[in-house]
């Protein structure tokens, strides 16, 4: 897996090329921020440990209230922040060694919190998935190293969702290289995995036909998924098809339209391409082609939200502007389309849910960079209902 990590660190160097060529661009920008503005912002005070650049977050519902959760790795630690009173408000350590040890959670890596008893945590590196619970005791871990597949994603976290005593993820080749002929076709699959006995079956989806006879780029091939525990299903997006598809494993899934105007092309792979080195090829063409992005769940009121942008010109890419066009839709829990939010164009790293609003964060290099400011998130407080 060292090519599929490769990929991973080169995106991260890229997001933080991007916000350092941002902060000259934005620093008047940010100096003329009145103070009605900054009195209005939502924000999360964090503390001088914890970066604010963190892809293991997720919202959650703990006793019925929403809270945002962030993992950090610097303090290899779980925060449970109160999002509506944007304090912290619980902070679970593990140790990086020994039998209650949390080791390996850096690029690729995913969080999912079930429960006080059940709080999930996969290694992409360690190839394992560790169970905690909330005093931070790590009750199990169950090695994955045994299996000829690999698990996962190859973007900067893996999607992880849980189902009565059981973990998905997405499969994927143990290998990436420049052979595409033998993982072609095996990114429609989900593994099933068995916490109890580590067991792993691999279920097949539909695979979306916009990826019919296309040769498209690994990381335009990694899904994202979600577990509506009501309703018993799963959802899952493809960053090409315009359809989410919803499945319970069960019967054959059903496709429901969710498309974006802003998604209309991509490009194919070309193992050729001269203007980024091969390591970068996966990454070069994901960025140069329109596509959907995360999938998020307010588990309270069962609304969906899915991310999608447009592609980037080349001279943006090597230039480190990373900054598409960009909307958030909205579907009922029946999938059909509300309304349809305006976004940045930023990075979409955090976001939580309170009373009919989704909250996302700002631009990191307005409110965070181009200030020196490494101990605040800002968010956008977005109503969503129309």
């Amino acid at each position: 897996m060292k090519k599929t990590i490769l990929i991973t660190l080169i995106t991260i160097l890229v997001l933080a090329c991007s916000e350092r060529k941002s902060e000259q661009t934005n620093s008047k920008l940010a100096m003329n921020i009145n103070s009605t503005e900054e009195r209005t912002d939502h924000w999360i005070l964090l503390d001088s440990q914890t970066s604010i650049f963190n892809f293991l977050s997720q919202p959650a519902v703990i006793n019925s209230e929403n809270k945002f959760l962030m993992f950090s790795t610097i303090q290899n630690a779980l925060l449970i922040y109160d999002s509506e009173n944007k304090n912290l408000e619980k902070k679970i350590s593990y140790s990086r060694e020994g039998p209650n040890s949390l080791t390996g959670l850096d690029v690729s890596a995913g969080l999912k919190f079930v429960n006080a008893d059940t709080i999930l945590f996969y290694s992409k590196t360690q190839r394992q998935i560790y169970l905690s619970n909330i005093s931070g005791e790590v009750y199990s871990k169950i090695k994955l190293s045994k299996y000829p597949v690999g698990f996962g994603s190859t973007d900067l976290y893996s999607p992880i969702e849980y189902r009565k005593g059981k973990v998905y993820l997405q499969i994927l080749p143990s290998t990436v290289g420049r052979n595409r002929q033998d993982y072609e076709n095996n990114y429609n699959q989900i593994a099933e995995i068995d916490l109890t006995t580590g067991d792993y079956k691999a279920l097949k989806i539909k695979y979306p036909k916009e990826y019919n006879g296309k040769n498209v780029s690994l990381q335009l091939k990694m899904l994202d998924i979600l577990y509506n525990k009501k309703e018993d299903e799963f959802i899952i997006s493809y960053p090409l098809s315009h359809s989410i598809y919803v499945t319970n494993f069960q019967d054959k899934g059903r496709f429901y339209d969710a498309s974006s105007a802003l998604v209309e092309t991509h490009m194919e792979y070309d193992k050729d391409a001269k203007s980024v080195p091969p390591s970068q090829l996966p990454n070069y063409f994901f960025w140069l082609s329109d596509a959907y992005g995360r999938i998020m769940f307010d588990e309270k009121s069962e609304i969906y939200f899915r991310e999608a942008r447009t592609s980037i010109t080349e001279d943006d890419y090597l230039n480190r502007n990373l900054k598409p066009q960009k909307e958030i839709i909205v579907l009922n829990k029946k999938f059909q389309v509300i309304n349809r939010l305006p976004h940045s164009g930023a990075w979409l790293m955090y976001h939580f849910f309170n009373k009919d609003v989704i909250f996302w964060n700002k631009e990191f290099d307005k409110y965070n960079t181009s200030r020196g400011n490494e101990d605040t998130l800002y968010f956008d407080k977005t109503p969503y209902l129309k």
